[in-house]
């Protein structure tokens, strides 16, 4: 179980107390979050933290919303991870960087999402490394002229390797079909 509360000096939001209780609703452990000092309209922040495995360990990590950004509403969060060596939640500073975060526990990784321009769309993977979220493919949609079908360019970090490119300017039936639920139609 888990509680939360906002900190406030005055009207300016400033962070959260976070309890999290283990069994027979004894506290186990408690955190002070403050919000990152580079967020935006923070006071305006729908103020909340949801339960859910992101590093697929078994274990509900703690995602604490960061708000919508951009003309495209791009949507951030904040992550503790349930460490079991420490037996507490540690906050992970990789989560961050994924833009409209969807989990997918079939594949066990986090998908992202977002627009580049007005014609052309990106998709990554993330998965849970070695205690970090780390980019391991990336998709790049590109629209053409109308009534064209869209191209792909994928590729896939080969360790040792570096990037390298699965597929580039590809139709649809050629990519990986892991990212067909979440390609921009």
């Amino acid at each position: 179980m888990i509680k939360y509360a906002a900190i406030r000096s005055g009207r300016s939001l400033k962070g959260l107390q976070i309890t999290i209780f283990g069994k027979q609703r004894k506290i186990s452990q408690e955190i002070s979050y403050s919000y990152p000092p580079d967020i935006e309209f923070a006071n305006n922040l729908d103020v909340w933290v949801n339960l859910q495995d992101v590093s697929f360990d078994g274990k509900d990590d703690i995602l604490v919303n960061l708000g919508q950004y951009g003309n495209q509403m791009i949507q951030y969060y904040d992550c503790f991870v349930w460490d079991e060596t420490k037996g507490q939640y540690c906050k992970d500073e990789s989560f961050r960087q994924i833009e409209n975060p969807q989990i997918n526990n079939e594949k066990r990784c986090v998908f992202s999402s977002s627009r580049i321009s007005a014609a052309s769309y990106s998709y990554k993977r993330f998965e849970f490394i070695e205690g970090h979220f780390i980019e391991t493919a990336v998709l790049t949609q590109t629209f053409r002229a109308s009534k064209q079908p869209p191209l792909f360019t994928e590729k896939q970090y080969v360790k040792g390797r570096g990037w390298v490119t699965l597929h580039k300017d590809v139709p649809v039936d050629k990519i990986n079909r892991d990212w067909l639920s979440i390609i921009m139609k």
